[in-house]
């Protein structure tokens, strides 16, 4: 499952997914109402595995910022913020969020 995802109808924003055995980790690359980038990651840990063969993980969403990548890093200027959950729900080429 590991994959870039997004919406060609809808271009300009998706998400990363890594997969490894009973985990998935999220990177979303969207943005918000000023039309600015923001940053959200999830890491989802497997549930279940559907009748119709896909795989089901939840976790918790955040909505993260910090130094720019080049700068020097400072971690009391990384924020990692708990915005909700994420259900994520895959099957061969597709994927529900």
């Amino acid at each position: 499952m590991s994959d870039l995802w997004w919406n060609a109808n809808e271009s300009g924003w998706g998400v990363t997914v890594l997969h490894q055995q009973e985990v998935v980790f999220l990177t979303f690359f969207v943005y918000g109402l000023d039309n600015r980038p923001v940053w959200y990651t999830a890491q989802g840990s497997y549930v279940s595995q559907n009748p119709d063969s896909s795989y089901v993980f939840t976790g918790t969403t955040y909505q993260v910022n910090g130094p720019w990548f080049a700068g020097t890093f400072n971690p009391v200027t990384v924020n990692a913020r708990a915005v909700g959950n994420m259900r994520f729900t895959a099957r061969l080429n597709t994927a529900t969020l």
